[in-house]
């Protein structure tokens, strides 16, 4: 059984905040199918991706069968049988597992397993592990797409970074202050689900 208490998220815009998610109640019983319906923009991505872990509350309470799971991170989730299905699959068109590998130059690239399913299996060069940020050494490329990598900002020699060229309020947005870095190459690619990428890279 899924049960929501009081459930919140928000995000920060301009000089304020912006509410996704506002007292957010609700109990799914075991066996039940539900449809949330909704305008775009009214919160139905941010709820499926805050139940998953994908977005962290700002407040409020998930339980998953009596458990607390507030805090659980994506693999736990999963490990309780949560699961998180996309409309339309996120891909990036010409971003393939051989062109993570050139940008690492023959050191390994790591990410989180969300993001392996994308460009799985596991192979010596791509690596995979939740906390992909610590375990990165020096020269190692980390590929991610679900946490906020602001608090390893010091250990960071450099910054590749792809925009999709879209504000969706589910979105997390890059947090971190370009004006540490110089941006070396800047490039446009077609998405299959975008019209226009971009791709930038940066050095410190």
């Amino acid at each position: 059984m899924l049960e929501l208490n009081h459930l919140a998220f928000s995000v920060e815009e301009g000089a304020g905040q912006k509410d996704i998610l506002r007292d957010v109640s609700l109990t799914v019983p075991d066996g039940a199918f539900w449809v949330i319906t909704g305008p775009n923009g009214g919160g139905k991505t941010s709820l499926a991706r805050a139940i998953m872990g994908l977005n962290q509350p700002t407040g409020g309470q998930i339980l998953w069968n009596g458990e607390d799971i507030t805090h659980l991170s994506i693999t736990e989730r999963a490990q309780r049988g949560i699961s998180y299905g996309f409309q339309q699959p996120p891909r990036f068109k010409g971003l393939r597992v051989r062109d993570l590998l050139a940008l690492a130059a023959g050191r390994p690239v790591w990410m989180n397993g969300y993001s392996l399913g994308q460009f799985g299996p596991e192979t010596g060069d791509l690596r995979t592990a939740e906390d992909c940020l610590d375990r990165a050494g020096k020269g190692e490329l980390c590929f991610v797409e679900t946490t906020d990598p602001a608090p390893w900002l010091e250990r960071m020699e450099g910054l590749v970074l792809y925009r999709w060229n879209r504000r969706y309020p589910a979105d997390l947005y890059c947090t971190l202050p370009l004006e540490d870095f110089v941006l070396e190459e800047r490039r446009e690619f077609a998405g299959s689900s975008h019209e226009c990428i971009t791709r930038e890279v940066y050095r410190r």
